[in-house]
């Protein structure tokens, strides 16, 4: 069971690659007030 959860998480985390995706969120909210940037950052750690 665990061997697969690993797999999938594993598999999961390449396809979305979140590292990849930080310097696109950061450009896309250089422009917000530090309220509306901590929750667009608290939204998309939740979504992910």
């Amino acid at each position: 069971m665990l061997t697969i959860l690993v797999s999938i998480l594993a598999s999961l985390i390449s396809v979305v690659n979140p590292l990849g995706a930080v310097p696109l969120f950061i450009s896309l909210t250089k422009d917000y007030t530090k309220k509306k940037g901590k929750l667009h950052s608290y939204t998309s750690v939740c979504t992910l």
